[in-house]
């Protein structure tokens, strides 16, 4: 059957500083615009014209924009726009082509009055310095429009936790990945059971844009099973915290529904495709998987999980650094008719799951 492929299995700070570009200079039927590079122009307004840029003190249309927002984060200040004019403007604003919704798309602001536009950005959005364009138009009735384009950055952090609690013992693996954070110093995240007392909270720190955190970093939470853990996550950069994010999870086994995928760069390892042969016989399972995986500089291995949906006693995961293919097997007795998850992922050198493949089979003999 088709597999399911994913890029892995397993809220945002701020910044006080602004630009501010005011727009459509002098009085409403005749401007003096400044353009970005210094430029000098006029423009007159008895018919709609499209303006580009300008930044005059005076202007009609004044906006205040961060110099960033975040990926995966809603409800993000995108721009602020001020009606300098003597009359009432419609303002809209539209991302074009980007992942992302901007609310409210239109309102009408009314002179000398200042209104927020903001943004909700998919976990995948392109980051990177001026990664954000949105197109902003104001209108007053049919004789006057100002049309412009700007753009922002756009930083990406991604986390993914994989719950590993089984027979009432939690553990997990936190990974993450950041992306155009400016003068990154450190990622920190603070662990707390908010449900049993016994459980001290705990702290771990890295200085890698990227990282796999495992927690507790050896054993497991006893009789945690059912609990809840809160994971707050602070990333710094040299002005001190940037980005503060809070995830939980009730420790059973299944991983949040909000994972990011971890994956996609140009140089993550990938997992081309697999193929499973069922040899199964006298109710005792035996798979043969035979893989193939690209990108392979920065490959560090390749797991392959069997997953027995009835039996988790029967559960295994096998690795293999053959590439750019290679075979793994699993042999287990008494498990014949039982349904198999397995999964191929393939691990970067800092222990990220970048990507992976998921196929079903029932071990009956018969190949998928």
């Amino acid at each position: 059957m088709p597999g399911r492929r994913r890029r892995s299995r397993a809220g945002g700070g701020g910044s006080s500083r602004r630009r501010f570009l005011y727009l459509l200079g002098g009085a409403a039927v005749s401007g003096a615009l400044i353009s970005s590079s210094g430029a000098f122009s006029t423009s007159r307004l008895s018919r709609p014209v499209d303006v580009q840029s300008a930044s005059d003190p005076n202007a009609l249309l004044g906006l205040s924009i961060p110099p960033f927002v975040d990926a995966g984060q809603s409800g993000q200040e995108l721009v602020t726009v001020t009606n300098n004019a003597s009359t009432p403007l419609t303002v809209s604003v539209e991302l074009p082509g980007a992942s992302g919704t901007v609310s409210p798309a239109s309102r009408t602001i009314q002179p000398e009055e200042s209104r927020a536009f903001t943004v909700t950005l998919s976990a995948d959005a392109a980051g990177g310095e001026n990664a954000l364009t949105f197109d902003v138009t104001a209108t007053a009735g049919s004789s006057t429009k100002i049309s412009l384009s700007r753009s922002l950055g756009v930083r990406n952090f991604l986390r993914n936790l994989e719950d590993r609690t089984t027979n009432n013992n939690a553990f997990f693996y936190l990974s993450y990945r950041l992306q155009n954070v400016d003068t990154f110093q450190s990622f920190e995240v603070v662990v707390r059971n908010l449900d049993r007392g016994w459980i001290p909270t705990r702290t771990y720190t890295s200085t890698d844009v990227e990282h796999v955190f495992r927690i507790p970093e050896s054993g497991s939470d006893g009789g945690t099973a059912g609990s809840t853990y809160e994971f707050e996550m602070r990333v710094y950069d040299a002005d001190g915290l940037a980005l503060q994010r809070v995830l939980t999870d009730v420790a059973d086994g299944n991983n949040p529904q909000d994972n990011d995928a971890i994956g996609g760069g140009p140089n993550d390892p990938v997992v081309v495709g697999f193929t499973i042969t069922d040899n199964e016989q006298y109710t005792n399972a035996h798979y043969v998987v035979d893989y193939e995986v690209g990108n392979t500089s920065s490959l560090q291995e390749v797991r392959v999980t069997f997953d027995n949906r009835s039996n988790s006693w029967a559960d295994e995961t096998e690795t293999s650094t053959d590439t750019p293919t290679g075979t793994v097997t699993y042999d287990q007795g008494g498990v014949g008719g039982d349904t198999y998850d397995i999964t191929v992922e393939v691990v970067n050198e800092n222990g990220i799951v970048t990507d992976s493949l998921t196929k079903t089979d029932v071990a009956d003999g018969a190949d998928p």
